[in-house]
């Protein structure tokens, strides 16, 4: 007995450092794309496909969410995007929709939804505000990427 409960401690720890792992690489990944978009108002590739690929390997380490809530996350939310620029194009970007997709699956789509609607709140905010200081019109754009990572961090510690 006392064998098998230390290997289970031993696994149980190892697996506890991979998720710590996971969620710190995921959250500077949110940290990074955010940053590039306010800054270029681009979200590249590259970043987009590290951050799916940390989704997927964490896949194991996570039993809590299931395929099935990850599936669903990766499309609820990047459809809905996609569909909203095709009825008015220039509405978000490409890598927005992408971002979306990729971090849905980390996160499960009860995570995803909570983030979407923090990021939509607090860019509505934004909005607001740039408008009461008169440094921006109704058509002017701003980057929505930062507002979607904030959300996803936001959710992420609120789902624990």
């Amino acid at each position: 007995f006392r064998q098998l409960r230390t290997k289970n401690r031993r696994r149980d720890r190892m697996v506890n450092v991979c998720r710590i792992l996971f969620t710190a690489g995921f959250l500077s990944l949110l940290a990074m794309i955010a940053y590039n978009d306010w800054k270029t108002m681009k979200i590249p590739n590259k970043l987009i496909i590290i951050t799916g690929g940390v989704g997927l390997a964490s896949t194991p380490f996570f039993t809590e969410i299931s395929l099935m809530e990850r599936g669903i996350g990766a499309f609820c939310i990047s459809i809905l995007l996609l569909i909203i620029t095709c009825i008015v194009p220039g509405s978000f970007g490409g890598g927005d929709i992408k971002l979306t997709a990729v971090c849905g699956w980390y996160l499960g789509w009860r995570c995803m939804m909570l983030a979407f609607v923090i990021a939509v709140f607090s860019a509505g905010i934004y909005a607001v505000w740039i408008m009461v200081k008169k440094k921006a019109g109704y058509k002017t754009s701003f980057p929505f990427g930062p507002f979607l990572c904030l959300g996803m961090a936001t959710a992420y510690f609120l789902r624990m």
